[in-house]
């Protein structure tokens, strides 16, 4: 399997040779095209010179072939073709003219060819000859000086295209250390993570605000959330132990004690049953309550409509005032003050409140609703034992109890207020607690907006 890193510096460096093929190519190509254009048009040019002074000497009675010496370039050739492809006459000092191919042209014509390896510009001109018959007038001439440039301009581009080659070489290979420095180090902590089952973050010191730099931020952030999770669900599951455990031991020791007793002592009997009972309640009541905690990482379907919130706390209060023979007052203001919610999950969450006040209060229990800052609320007050500051931050953790007064003897499990918080938390109420040791309790649910206003 070939590695991610290899791929990269790899991948790089064969783009960045075709890209400088292609470039390089194309520079070559119109640079060649350019010169020899050039080369082809003063060839013609000289042809049509040749032609001119070739009118002028007939006339004027100058020999033919010192006239064509004297216009013969350097590195050249001068030739007279005729229509039957014969040169009638050629003038030239070097001998490779001698085997250069033979064509008749009827019209004039430039080209640029290679001839044993060499560069050539030819040039054509039809002519009127000595004896009357239509000749081809070429002129030829070997391109040292531009054979020359596009030699070096060769050279020159094999040699940039090495050396950048050379340079993105080591280039792609910091480039590929540099994207893979930073997922090598999040592979080997996840590593550690699955080795050591401890939770790890990768550091990003020094590196830049990248894709990179915000994968390993969302790696940092998604390794603090599961060990948040895991380090909740281990104290979940040590809390719940401990709930369990203790209506087990005493369902187990009144089980013990009938088998022991009751069959000779109605009133161990009728003890032994009624704490079973008990116990059986409050663990199928803590147990539903773990169910629905359990549900709690999912949202909520919620059957949003709207709500007045004080016919529904006269609702509630209706419900549980003959339940538990307590006082429950309501303190409204208006008539009316409608909300949009699940109607039955603000119930569950205002029962919550009022159960617990009832339980830590022996006096009466006031719902308060209105508006504040444009806002509905409802409240619940108690004037019971009250809760000490420092525990109002944790209040509404599972299992958690502000001190000894709040225990399993009022009949609460401690789950009661995390459910409540979820509720809230799915329809955007705010919670606040309220509280002094001795002075009571006051939980108030403020809702975020209003909707159909307040009567």
């Amino acid at each position: 399997m070939m590695k991610l890193k290899t791929k990269i510096h790899l991948y790089t460096s064969i783009w960045l040779l075709i890209l400088l093929m292609l470039v390089h190519t194309a520079v070559y190509l119109i640079f060649s095209s350019a010169l020899t254009s050039k080369d082809a048009a003063r060839l013609a040019d000289e042809t049509d010179n040749i032609a001119e002074a070739l009118h002028t000497a007939e006339t004027q009675g100058v020999a033919l072939q010192d006239m064509l010496q004297a216009y013969l370039p350097a590195n050249g050739m001068v030739r007279i073709v005729t229509a039957d492809q014969k040169a009638v006459m050629t003038i030239t000092k070097e001998k490779a003219y001698k085997d250069f191919p033979l064509t008749f042209h009827s019209g004039e014509t430039t080209d640029v060819t290679k001839h044993t390896g060499k560069l050539f510009a030819a040039a054509a001109v039809p002519v009127i000859w000595t004896d009357g018959q239509v000749v081809s007038l070429q002129l030829v001439e070997r391109l040292e000086h531009t054979d020359e440039s596009l030699f070096l301009l060769k050279f020159i581009l094999i040699a940039a295209s090495a050396a950048v080659c050379i340079a993105s070489f080591f280039a792609g290979s910091l480039l590929a250390r540099h994207i893979i420095n930073p997922i090598r180090q999040l592979v080997t902590t996840m590593k550690d993570i699955q080795r050591e089952k401890a939770f790890k973050t990768i550091s990003l010191e020094g590196q830049s605000h990248d894709e990179l730099y915000q994968m390993g931020l969302t790696f940092n952030e998604m390794a603090s959330m599961l060990k948040e999770h895991y380090d909740k669900q281990q104290q979940f599951v040590q809390d719940a132990s401990h709930e369990l455990k203790t209506p087990l031991t005493i369902i187990e020791s009144y089980s013990n004690l009938m088998k022991r007793w009751g069959a000779r002592r109605p009133e161990v009997l009728e003890e032994s049953i009624e704490a079973i009972h008990s116990e059986a309640i409050h663990m199928k009541k803590l147990t539903n309550q773990l169910l629905t905690l359990a549900k709690s990482h999912k949202e909520m379907e919620l059957d949003l409509k709207t709500v007045d919130l004080i016919e529904m706390s006269r609702a509630v209060i209706q419900t549980l005032q003959p339940v538990y023979k307590r006082d429950i007052f309501l303190e409204a203001g208006k008539e009316h003050l409608f909300v949009t919610a699940d109607e039955e999950r603000i119930k569950q969450l205002l029962t919550i409140l009022l159960d617990n006040a009832i339980k830590y209060s022996d006096k009466g229990i006031v719902i308060s609703a209105g508006t504040k800052n444009s806002r509905p609320f409802l409240s619940v007050r108690d004037e019971g034992i009250g809760i000490p500051e420092e525990h109002l931050p944790r209040l509404f953790e599972r299992f958690y109890r502000a001190d000894e007064a709040r225990n399993r003897k009022t009949g609460g499990t401690g789950l009661g207020l995390s459910i409540a918080k979820h509720i809230a938390d799915e329809h955007g109420i705010d919670l606040s607690v309220k509280s002094k040791p001795g002075q009571g309790t006051n939980v108030t649910m403020q809702f975020r907006e209003q909707n159909g206003g307040a009567l």
